[in-house]
């Protein structure tokens, strides 16, 4: 870089076109003030230097691009890895005999002799019964110890608190380190890591949040039911009832909790999952609480078990869960699953996303310098190239930067809380991508000011005389733009307030002096040639570019540090979850109300008519839905989505996702069963299936690939089932109840794809008409608020037309006649048109837009003069100019041919007035080129910059409204280009 003060060579001619700043590094001959010595000289020698120039910027440009594609699929891949590592680890614990006894007990130490089947039971702490079974005589007390067991046939359950006579030929136990409950829950372990890890450090943190913060609202209300009904449910015979009830005959089956009231617990389970829908939450909040909340309540309503409070000892008090109760079960198992997902993105080495903010950031100030210094090279030409096609292609690119450094922005917020030093960076990067992102929609209308230049001889000696000061400009304010990068990279802006200062004074040094040099040509003003219009627009933009720079290098030196609380930023979370604004809009309160009519449903079926109706009376008789089954209303949690209108893709991932994470698991162990229960191939093969499964699934859902939401559906449904315990008899997998399970949910599937047909009134096709009309009226509200002066109306018009837009180009996709199932026998929708359509009116938006920032800039920079607009509309041109504006006609036309669906030859008023225009722009230019006039009149009133010249910001409006013109006139074209005569 050349050294603050130091001013490059300057740059006279347009001969020096591509050979500008061509190095970083300044020399000496480099800044020798003679005609042909310095390294620029001698490159502009010869036309051969001038095509090696710019073959190493396209070289650095791929190279740049391939770089950043090898680091993407290094992180997916790297991720994926480290995933599926984590989950065999996990997964080792339940599978591999050894370290399962080690961790969790066992019934018996293992062993030839002692590995038949029947002499093994999982622990009970309410006894068992059978007529070989054993006795499991660990309790928390004994966790650590050795304990032993007493080989029994036992009529009558056994409590644990009953001293147990222990014969001379009684055997020695392990109780593990961890009570043996724990060992069913691994799967919530494995499937919190696969739901909550997702791009790097940021994203795992909030979703692993997210989930632990669902899963604390179920267990708090299930924890508030214990307090109410301590057993729930659960049923007893006299005699052998927890509670001590000596008012009854023996055999009478009573309530452990004598006051228990079904109708309150349905009530709780209803609620809770309405409110957790209605909540404006996050969706993985919503997912794992109604999940869990289901899981709860099920064994809460169910005769046959009730909630575990785990294992009591004298002196508890019942409203504290104890370590091997289900609340505590679920709870600790969820932040272990969490824990490891944010553990898994840390080590051996963080991917986190702050790290790469400050490389986001320089790219994009890279993207856009580049695009600056071709711009300026393009209009310092003689005539059109087809090089403008890439300067426009370049801007579109853009949007994709952008959009990367605000997802890393918004994840870095979850590395660091904006606490400490990095989170010093952070709100320095993010007040820095809010300045670029506002520049970035500024470079909208440079692209059609680049498409549309003519070169009119005037343009072209006016850009002789501007292009040195204009590179110098751009030289410098890319000069200030990586200082500030640098300055904000280390969270300390201080020791960098020198060097931004003088860069800062060269920046407005030569801003004055392209100003001067644009308003002078030949001691005439350039301004009196009204053709300058879209050299206008490109040089307002370049100036308010650099202008911007500047405003944010004073913001960063003046504005105090704050450091935000976070205590006060959840107080305002929560008081933000039930906002009424928010939570009764039309398409909440549908989301919210069908889904809980297809999870309640998938409870209810189950827990009622499989359950209490018929199971209980009629035990013996198989049923289609497992009895109390808790699966359907969870897995149609976990699948809960916000999915814009149409949602027959996501319903038919959903099936495939549940279907296939059901049936591989089937698979893998009936292919394991082949191998001795016990043997050490079983546990190597089955540790490679989960670690190559998880890893394929999971890379193939941080790809973002078509089939992203089946393969995360799969690994965090299927993956579970594959812990299986061996030589365990809960290795279910295949069974009836497995199979009835599995029905069950795909029930529950199809009731909620009919429960969501049936709400979702509008389909693609026509909620898309309905959005392109909204889009279509805000637009024309937006520009007659131009037209009338009325700066806030057309602010207001263009924040809820870029919202409409973005809805409209989802819809688009769904909108295509392939996907109708049962067509109408009328005009198949144009589904081509609209998204055409669409990308037009982006266009339009993007103007508009633009429209805005130039007025608002303008009138801050003369708070005491008349407005921007409020000048023009004084101009009697103005009026002509609105008249000849044919916007309006336009998008009629566009809503009359896209919801026209006879088969007769469409015609209309709106479109025969379309089809009388000549689209040669003539009547337009010459109130273009009158308006120009007038305002020149008012040509003197000194300025700072180019930017603050009112003169060439009315130029820059009236040809942003000229573009809009031209946009209005592609859109037209396209209607009578349609097939709809």
């Amino acid at each position: 870089r050349v050294p603050i003060g130091q001013s490059p060579k300057p740059i006279s001619t347009c001969s020096d076109i591509d050979r500008t700043m061509v190095s970083d590094a300044s020399t000496e001959s480099d800044t020798e003030d003679s005609e042909g010595g310095g390294f620029l000289a001698i490159v502009g020698k010869t036309r051969t230097g001038i095509r090696r120039i710019s073959t190493l910027k396209s070289a650095s440009a791929f190279m740049r691009e391939h770089a950043q594609r090898n680091r993407n699929l290094h992180t997916r891949l790297n991720l994926s890895l480290r995933v599926a590592l984590w989950v065999t680890l996990v997964s080792a614990m339940s599978v591999q005999k050894d370290l399962r006894y080690a961790l969790f007990g066992g019934d018996v130490p293992y062993s030839t002799e002692t590995a038949n089947a029947s002499m093994l039971i999982y622990p009970s702490h309410e006894g068992s019964t059978g007529s070989t079974a054993s006795f499991q005589m660990c309790n928390k007390s004994t966790l650590g110890q050795q304990t032993y067991y007493l080989p029994k046939a036992m009529s009558q359950p056994v409590k644990m608190d009953e001293p147990m006579t222990v014969p001379g030929r009684s055997a020695s136990i392990w109780c593990g380190l961890v009570p043996n409950a724990y060992l069913d829950n691994l799967g919530t372990v494995v499937q919190l890591i696969v739901f909550s890890t997702y791009a790097n450090a940021g994203c795992t943190v909030q979703f692993a949040w997210q989930g632990v913060a669902g899963t604390i609202c179920a267990t708090f209300n299930i924890w508030v039911m214990n307090l109410i009904y301590p057993y729930g449910a659960a049923e007893c015979a006299c005699g052998s009832c927890k509670e001590n009830l000596s008012s009854c005959e023996e055999g009478t089956i009573l309530k452990e909790s004598p006051h228990y009231s079904p109708v309150l617990a349905s009530a709780d389970m209803l609620l809770v999952i309405f409110l957790f829908l209605l909540s404006t939450a996050d969706q993985n909040t919503i997912m794992f609480g109604v999940s869990w909340h289901v899981f709860y309540m099920m064994k809460y309503m169910n005769p046959a078990k009730g909630t575990n409070l785990g294992e009591r000892m004298p002196g508890d008090a019942i409203f504290i869960p104890r370590l091997d109760s289900e609340l505590a079960l679920t709870l600790l198992c969820t932040m272990a699953g969490a824990s490891v997902a944010v553990l898994l993105t840390l080590i051996p080495h963080r991917i986190a996303s702050i790290r790469d903010v400050s490389t986001d950031a320089s790219v994009m100030t890279s993207a856009i310098s580049e695009v600056w210094q071709d711009s300026i090279n393009y209009f310092c030409g003689s005539a059109r190239q087809a090089r403008r096609f890439e300067i426009d292609q370049r801007i579109q690119n853009l949007e994709g930067i952008m959009k990367k450094t605000k997802a890393n922005l918004q994840s870095a917020w979850w590395e660091t809380f904006d606490i400490g030093s990095a989170g010093q960076i952070r709100r320095g990067f993010l007040a820095f991508e809010a300045m670029t992102e506002e520049l970035t929609t500024l470079m909208k209308g440079l692209s059609v000011a680049v498409l549309h230049e003519d070169f009119a001889p005037a343009n072209v000696e006016l850009m002789k005389l501007v292009h040195g000061p204009a590179m110098q400009l751009h030289y410098h304010a890319n000069q200030l733009l990586h200082t500030c990068v640098d300055a904000l990279k280390y969270g300390n802006v201080e020791t960098h307030t020198e060097e931004l200062q003088h860069a800062v004074e060269d920046v407005q040094k030569h801003q004055k002096e392209l100003w001067q040099a644009f308003r002078k040509q030949n001691g005439q003003n350039a301004l009196d040639n009204s053709k300058l219009s879209n050299h206008a627009v490109f040089l307002f933009l370049l100036s308010l570019w650099t202008k911007r720079y500047v405003e944010f290098v004073e913001i960063l030196e003046t504005a105090p540090v704050s450091i935000p609380s976070p205590i006060k930023g959840a107080i305002n979370e929560l008081r933000g979850l039930f906002r009424p604004s928010s939570i009764f809009q039309p398409d909440h309160l549908n989301f919210a109300f069908r889904n809980w009519l297809s999870i309640s449903i998938s409870f209810l079926v189950p827990y009622y008519l499989t359950g209490l109706v018929h199971h209980v009376r009629h035990p013996d008789v198989p049923t289609f839905m497992q009895p109390f089954d808790p699966q359907p209303a969870a897995t149609l949690a976990l699948l809960v989505s916000r999915h814009p209108r149409s949602a027959r893709q996501k319903n038919i991932d959903r099936v495939l996702g549940v279907a296939v994470s059901k049936s591989f698991p089937i698979i893998c162990v009936f292919f394991l069963n082949r191998f001795h229960c016990l043997s050490l191939a079983r546990f190597v093969t089955q540790e490679i299936m989960i670690f190559a499964l998880t890893g394929l699934f999971v890379y193939i859902y941080f790809s973002g690939w078509k089939y992203s939401y089946v393969a995360v559906l799969v690994a965090g449904l299927g993956i579970p089932s594959l812990l299986q315990i061996c030589p365990h008899a809960k290795a279910d997998l295949g069974t009836a109840a497995e199979f009835r399970s599995f029905r069950g949910v795909i029930l529950a599937l199809f009731v909620q794809i009919f429960i969501d047909t049936l709400f979702i009134r509008e389909n693609p096709q026509p909620a898309a008409l309905s959005r392109m009309a909204e889009i279509t009226e805000a637009l024309k509200r937006g520009f007659d608020s131009v037209f009338a002066a009325d700066l806030s109306g057309a602010l207001e018009a263009c924040t809820s037309a870029s919202s409409l837009l973005k809805q409209a180009a989802l819809l688009g996709p769904e909108t295509s006649a392939d996907k109708v199932l049962l067509p109408k026998a009328t005009r198949p929708f144009q589904t081509q048109l609209y998204m055409r359509a669409t990308r037009k009116l982006s266009l339009l938006q993007e103007t508009l837009n633009t429209i805005v920032i130039t007025v608002q800039h303008v009138d801050a920079q003369r708070p005491t003069s008349p407005g921007l607009l409020q000048m023009l509309a004084s101009q009697l041109a103005w009026s002509t100019l609105r008249s000849d504006f044919a916007l309006e006609k336009t998008l009629d036309a566009l809503q009359l041919v896209l919801t026209y669906t006879d088969e007769d030859p469409f015609r209309s008023q709106e479109l025969e007035e379309l089809m009388k225009q000549n689209f040669d722009h003539e009547q337009w230019d010459r109130a273009a080129e009158a308006l120009t006039r007038q305002i020149l009149k008012a040509k003197d009133i000194p300025a700072a910059d180019l930017c603050s010249d009112p003169a060439v910001a009315h130029l820059a409006v009236v040809q942003l409204i000229r573009h809009a013109g031209i946009h209005s006139t592609s859109l037209a074209k396209a209607l009578l280009q349609s097939d709809i005569y």
